[in-house]
């Protein structure tokens, strides 16, 4: 069987705004604080996630327990990389076990898609 994905350009330009508007699955009840690195951005971004029946709420903190470049971020956000990989990958600082749990249950789902092919 030949398992084929194909892979697109995913940017979370406004972190904030993105963790609030996008779908969770419906059974995820978690949190967890980020401490977000984004190079267009004069220092990091800290906000406290925080996940139950199927909605987002986002606000801004002034620390985090785990730190994550914005690259992953969106990785994670669009389904391209789970938790688990991403710490492994040492992309994320910091980063505990239940950290990596809560992350890996937020993020679960089928991956984003879309219709266009460029």
């Amino acid at each position: 069987m030949v398992d084929h994905r194909d892979y697109y350009a995913l940017r979370l330009v406004d972190p904030l705004k993105a963790l609030e508007s996008r779908g969770y699955p419906a059974g995820a009840c978690a949190g967890l604080s980020l401490r977000i690195v984004d190079p267009q951005l004069a220092e990091p971004l800290s906000l406290r996630l925080e996940v139950e029946g199927g909605r987002g709420r986002v606000e801004p903190v002034s620390t985090a327990s785990l730190t994550v470049d914005v690259g992953t971020l969106a990785a994670l956000y669009g389904g391209a990389l789970d938790a688990s990989d991403a710490a492994r990958a040492g992309r994320l600082a910091d980063a505990s076990e239940a950290d990596i749990q809560a992350l890996n249950l937020i993020f679960s789902g089928q991956p984003a898609w879309i219709m266009d092919d460029f």
